[in-house]
């Protein structure tokens, strides 16, 4: 399937914006691959079916040699590669997982107009929307993205807007402390990698914040996950005391 409008759109297009999309394999149709390329994108992929690694590991033999690219994952470069319903020339790459139980095996595709990187840059290159992929499902789940806590259309966008405002805050927030830290302790060191610990857990743990000539200090509890966890405040800082609304001393 070739599409001529995109054909057209492509050639009269003098300033093309370069993308990149890495896709998973259950949208590698040759359809859809044929569609994404015609747009004029780079596509790096995983084979839509078992059966493309199959074919492959018919092309190597015992004297192959295999180039390390994961922790349990080698890989060869196959050359190029038609895809059923896609007229375009790929690229494969087949790789080998090492499992206790078993050896697995899957091909990952490619195109551009420029060959593939090296094998071990290509996989981790593809691999990487999977940490793409937790991130957006780590926001959905600790920002409430999964469900809209408003039933106004400009409220839906501003809780979006405020979701990722929020995401991207926390993991500025984690980058800006490692540099303040003057002692800490492992579960904190962790804690700094993960929002959804940052959020539900660093936020509400207990510390001291001490003033003196010095400058600022937070302290965080003795008996609480991040004892011995020190962070030395820098510059002006700004503090949120407290607001005890609602909250009714009996007479």
């Amino acid at each position: 399937m070739q599409v001529p409008y995109l054909e057209t759109d492509n050639q009269t297009n003098l300033n093309p914006v370069s993308i990149v999309l890495r896709i998973d394999a259950g949208f590698s149709t040759g359809a859809n691959l044929t569609w994404l390329i015609e747009m004029g994108y780079t596509v790096r992929t995983k084979a839509h079916h078992g059966s493309t690694a199959d074919s492959l590991r018919r092309r190597v033999s015992s004297e192959t040699k295999w180039a390390r690219v994961g922790r349990n994952a080698e890989a060869v470069y196959m050359g190029d590669y038609s895809h059923n319903d896609c007229p375009h020339p790929l690229r494969a790459m087949l790789v080998r997982y090492h499992l206790p139980e078993k050896m697995c095996y899957t091909a990952l595709l490619y195109y551009d107009e420029t060959p593939p990187p090296p094998l071990p840059e290509w996989f981790k290159q593809y691999n990487a929307r999977q940490t793409i992929e937790a991130g957006i499902k780590e926001g959905k789940g600790v920002f409430t993205l999964k469900r809209h806590l408003v039933r106004s259309p400009i409220g839906m966008r501003l809780q979006e807007q405020f979701a990722l405002f929020g995401a991207n805050f926390v993991r500025w927030a984690a980058a800006w402390v490692k540099d303040l830290l003057r002692q800490v302790n492992h579960n904190f060191t962790s804690a700094l990698g993960q929002v959804k610990t940052l959020v539900r857990t660093v936020s509400r743990a207990r510390a001291r914040w001490v003033r003196n000539d010095l400058g600022h200090t937070l302290i965080f509890d003795e008996n609480g996950p991040f004892a011995g966890t020190v962070i030395c405040l820098s510059g002006l800082v700004a503090v949120q005391l407290a607001l005890h609304l609602f909250k009714f001393e009996p007479s």
